[in-house]
């Protein structure tokens, strides 16, 4: 009895080892493949990360030094409508969504930074004695810091045409946009978008499957809104990728034109999804490391795929799971070790006694905000910088106009006497849109 029990193991033993054989050998190169990957996409997250919090950072103290330059009793600058689209820009990122005239549930509150920008739990006023979904609105996300500037982006220059073309045969003509710059933009980093994008809102009940994914994020639960609608994102990254028509592929004014002009065509486009914006940076990134490096993880990419296609399983779901078990293995233990090394680095500084600096600044430290020594004002760094780059004829230009003269001797004054202390303000600021108040504590809902 035991001697067959013993014999049974020994050939299952052997059977096993045989299959585990075969599926090393035909998931070697994928193996090795998603290890790289995961490296690449380990960093690339941290980075991500960072970039989002610091961009958070820089973006609302530019905001707060942008508010020097209104005038009391007129349109702010920052609600200004100027050139070059002549619509109002985003340019603070934590007001974004009273500016576009939506609003989140009262009890809303994040501990990510990068949340500040979510497309989720966004409400509409319902419109009185109106029972339909007709509300609609539009971002365009230019990929260049100052459009129409210098080389001019053509769908920078399409985007214009549109505007044009809706003030002649639209009714809200211009009205329902507003745009993003997405360079070393908070609200594009957060959206995982490089530009040039179009972003429309509209009122409409999101999906089930939405609706029961809602809120992983957040510690308190959030509410539907009285007398508000849900709105739903979708986002159009140009160039489109499939033709708005079978077979013919428009000028890049004629896709804006159709995603914005046509009443169904948005329909066309699944709703925001951070999961599958995810994937498709993903991709990108893969796709610009293989020409990064073209002798190495690029050759290695042409291997694999000659390898799987040779073998018959180019299309294998099993290998797909391989892949994405290594890739996310390998990117969680760069993670880990990132950051064990940001660690030990820190400690040992400490222990060689670097000397801190007097004051303190808002920075960003990866998901997080931490105040850290600083001698100068961050705005009013930027106030300084914006009178340094003015050239003779600009400011002799401003000191004619009333309006400008009285702008630069607020900043001029304000400058000498060192009265601008802007760090509690900015740090306050993000605080609130976090739904915290500046201590870090959770706001309670009125």
């Amino acid at each position: 009895m035991f001697g067959y029990i013993r014999y049974s193991w020994r050939w299952l033993k052997r059977k096993l080892m045989l299959c585990m054989l075969l599926v090393l050998i035909c998931s070697a190169c994928t193996i090795v493949l998603g290890l790289v990957e995961g490296v690449f996409l380990g960093q690339w997250f941290l980075q991500r990360s960072h970039d989002t919090a610091k961009f958070l950072v820089q973006d609302t103290v530019s905001a707060k030094a942008y508010s020097w330059l209104s005038v009391p009793g007129r349109t702010s600058f920052l609600d200004a409508i100027i050139r070059p689209y002549y619509i109002q820009q985003l340019r603070n990122p934590t007001d974004w969504v009273e500016k576009l005239g939506l609003k989140r549930p009262t009890n809303w509150e994040t501990n990510r930074l990068e949340q500040l920008a979510s497309l989720s739990d966004l409400y509409h006023r319902r419109r009185r004695h109106s029972f339909t979904p007709t509300w609609h609105h539009w971002i365009y996300a230019s990929a260049q810091s100052k459009p129409m500037e210098g080389d001019i982006d053509e769908w920078d220059k399409a985007f214009n045409e549109l505007l044009q073309y809706r003030d002649k045969y639209e009714f809200f003509g211009r009205a329902n946009f507003h745009y993003i710059t997405c360079p070393r933009n908070f609200l594009c980093s957060a959206w995982r978008i490089t530009g040039p994008a179009l972003l429309h809102f509209t009122t409409e009940l999101p999906p089930q499957a939405e609706l029961a994914d809602k809120s992983k994020v957040k510690t308190t639960k959030v509410g539907i809104m009285p007398n508000h609608d849900p709105v739903v994102v979708r986002l159009f990254e140009l160039p489109l990728r499939d033709p708005v028509l079978p077979g013919v592929f428009p000028s890049r004014f004629e896709q804006m034109r159709s995603v914005t002009g046509n009443l169904s065509f948005w329909t066309s486009q699944e709703p925001y999804s951070e999961a599958l914006q995810f994937f498709r940076q993903t991709k990108k990134l893969y796709s610009s490391m293989a020409n990064l490096h073209p002798r190495t993880y690029g050759t290695l990419v042409k291997i694999e795929k000659h390898y799987l296609e040779l073998l018959g399983l180019s299309e294998s779901q099993a290998l797909g799971r391989i892949q994405l078990i290594s890739t996310g293995v390998s990117a969680l233990s760069t993670i880990v070790a990132v950051r064990a090394w940001k660690l030990v680095h820190t400690i040992w500084g400490a222990l060689l006694g670097d000397k801190a600096k007097n004051g303190s600044k808002v920075v960003a430290d990866g998901p997080q905000l931490v105040t850290e020594p600083a001698s100068v004002d961050p705005v009013a760094g930027m106030l300084q910088e914006f009178l340094d780059e003015l050239t003779e004829e600009q400011e002799k230009s401003l000191m004619e106009d009333p309006t400008g003269s009285h702008i630069l001797r607020k900043i001029r004054t304000a400058l000498d006497e060192k009265n601008i202390n802007s760090k509690d303000e900015v740090l306050g600021g993000i605080m609130n849109a976090l739904g915290k108040d500046p201590d870090g504590k959770t706001k309670h809902s009125k």
